[in-house]
């Protein structure tokens, strides 16, 4: 009941249900402290759990079990305080018990969240040293580590180890992989992932990580492609997503390529904000398309997304860096209109408006 209520995060009732043992004079035997310390640990209640781990280590008939060790090692780890874990676990090893799968997985958990992958990968091995078989959650786990530091080599010699294990890839840990790769424009690798993942929503939000990174290399037929293809399945596209898609376009001048693109993605519905708008109006006036910067201020002016301060900044950057100076006054009245107060930094001709 202690443990139901600890599960059900029900603190007050296992603590009152404990305190009732000891009323009616119930021993306490470390299946009852142990279960007391899962309800501690589950809740990171640490002040708690490690007190009444004190208690047990100097107590004669209630030592902790290695079941103990593992819910204070979990505890520890989801707080990331390695230095708790590391003093957990020289006591362990002087207790003489035998880590398990589970007390290595939440070594090797702990390590990773805070980024401590050489005593992650120690762990892991010292894990095998002892003939404790590592699990699909000690892979996910190792994967996860190497994918966030994109240490891709040893990411992928792990997974090598969980298919000779008879594991299989898990789609989160495929997700993990995808972003690994798509840092690196690595992608040959983020396509076979792509074909090889089975789960329909991983398979779009990798198709989206895909899309990004053509959009990052300029590959324009390849990102056209997706494109297509995400237009077909009616996938959402994200204000960033068309950003990214956007600057490609402008990058290679493909203007007209561009038109089309928005002129789909309006089709489509997907939603353009004030990031957006602003990416749009600045990219065109870097690129001294003034036609089309202003067609794409007043498509903002007419949408819910209304110009703010680095909307207007940007107008006059682009107006003043090619001494449109007629165009700059206009939109220093619009601001003063719009409710704006016309920083000193925005006064015509002060080179500090960029």
């Amino acid at each position: 009941m202690i443990s139901l209520a600890g599960n059900l995060k029900k603190l007050e009732l296992a603590l009152s249900l404990y305190e009732e043992m000891e009323e009616q004079g119930v021993p306490r035997t470390f299946e009852v402290q142990n279960a007391l310390m899962m309800v501690y640990a589950r809740n990171c209640y640490c002040q708690k759990a490690f007190a009444l781990f004190q208690d047990m280590v100097k107590s004669n008939d209630r030592k902790p079990t290695v079941l103990t060790y593992t819910a204070i090692l979990s505890m520890y780890g989801k707080l990331r305080n390695s230095a708790k874990m590391k003093h957990i676990l020289q006591v362990l090893k002087n207790s003489n018990l035998k880590p398990t799968t589970e007390t290595f997985n939440c070594l090797i958990w702990g390590y990773q969240r805070v980024g401590m992958l050489q005593s992650m990968e120690r762990t892991f091995e010292e894990m095998k040293a002892t003939f404790c078989l590592p699990n699909p959650f000690t892979f996910s786990t190792l994967i996860q580590g190497y994918a966030a530091a994109e240490l891709q080599n040893k990411m992928e010699a792990v997974v090598e180890e969980m298919f000779r294990s008879g594991f299989s890839l898990r789609a989160r840990d495929a997700e993990a992989m995808v972003y690994a790769y798509s840092k690196s424009r690595n992608l040959e690798k983020i396509e076979r992932i792509i074909d090889d993942t089975g789960a329909k929503e991983f398979r779009i939000r990798f198709r989206k990580l895909l899309l990004k990174s053509y959009a990052y290399s300029d590959r324009l037929n390849d990102m056209e492609r997706l494109i297509e293809e995400m237009l077909h399945t009616k996938e959402a596209f994200s204000p960033r997503l068309s950003a990214a898609v956007v600057k490609a376009y402008l990058r290679q001048r493909a203007y007209e390529r561009l038109d089309k693109f928005l002129e789909k993605s309006k089709a489509a519905g997907w939603n353009f904000n004030r990031g957006l708008y602003n990416a749009l109006i600045s990219l065109y006036g870097k690129h001294g398309k003034f036609e089309k910067m202003e067609e794409s201020f007043l498509q903002m002016l007419a949408s819910k997304c209304c110009p703010y301060m680095r909307t207007y900044r940007i107008l006059l950057n682009a107006y003043q860096g090619r001494g449109r100076k007629e165009e700059a006054s206009h939109i220093l009245q619009r601001m003063k209109l719009a409710g704006f107060d016309v920083p000193e930094s925005f006064k015509l001709g002060n080179s500090d408006t960029k």
